[in-house]
């Protein structure tokens, strides 16, 4: 699974947290954890593994994994909690990013999440996507480092993924032969571009079918796909059920 196929359920909290505790232990829990560490360093040991959060570190914890953790220093984060229509098997990660952008996103979240007014649900949502969407572009550069080239090549995908985008049109614009595109945006993302932008598509119909009231016919025009029976067909082939049939299970109440 890749982390921008996850579906949220719900967004159960937003927490800017602070403790004074020189310890603690979490067992599994309800919810998965994406945070943003904005001070201070903690070692989490997974067992298997320790993963070190120190400031502006990005996080995920997996609901499943069992963690002790030690504070050596003082710290602050702003963590959210989710929980998700399907299991996730990613085990949890952390990585640096020095990115304005992500913390501001944490930032702009939590303060929504702290009106407590309901009818900031779907934005908490959308937002919320917005987020995973964007850690797994930096995870993805963390693993995968890529040129300033191939970078463009993946903005203009997100630019314009509602309209006709071809690997050769791509290549054409970026000086280089479509084949040699597909190995090096490969290797910077770990899809070809054509399979990128159909991932890029289908987790935006996922987005609108599960928090919008639009007609699928729109949802598949909005989301870059012309023909709404290719649509329907290739969204049952990739998520095993129909756009109606995924609606029905994972729209917002």
């Amino acid at each position: 699974m890749d982390f921008s196929e996850i579906t949220i359920s719900d967004v159960t909290a937003a927490i800017r947290f602070k403790t004074n505790e020189k310890s603690w232990f979490s067992k599994p829990r309800a919810h998965h954890i994406i945070a943003y560490q904005l001070s201070g360093e903690v070692p989490h040991d997974f067992g298997n593994r320790t993963l070190t959060v120190k400031a502006d570190t990005v996080l995920f914890f997996n609901k499943t994994e069992m963690y002790s953790a030690v504070q050596l220093e003082p710290c602050e984060s702003i963590a959210i909690h989710f929980t998700t229509a399907d299991d996730v098997d990613i085990p949890s990660f952390i990585f640096t990013a020095k990115n304005p952008a992500i913390k501001t996103a944490f930032e702009k979240l939590y303060a929504v999440y702290m009106r407590f007014d309901p009818s900031d649900r779907p934005r908490i949502m959308a937002m919320t996507y917005d987020l995973i969407h964007l850690i797994n572009t930096l995870h993805r550069e963390k693993y995968h480092p890529k040129s300033a080239a191939v970078t463009r090549v993946g903005d203009y995908i997100r630019e314009h993924f509602s309209e006709d985008i071809s690997t050769e049109a791509l290549a054409k614009i970026y000086g280089v032969t479509p084949r040699r595109l597909n190995d090096i945006f490969r290797n910077a993302y770990g899809l070809t571009p054509g399979a990128y932008v159909l991932e890029y598509r289908l987790n935006m119909a996922k987005h609108l079918l599960a928090h919008t009231g639009l007609p699928i016919s729109e949802i598949s025009e909005q989301s870059g796909f012309s023909d709404i029976t290719y649509f329907s067909r290739i969204f049952k082939s990739k998520l095993g059920v129909t756009p109606s049939a995924y609606r029905q299970k994972n729209t917002a109440q």
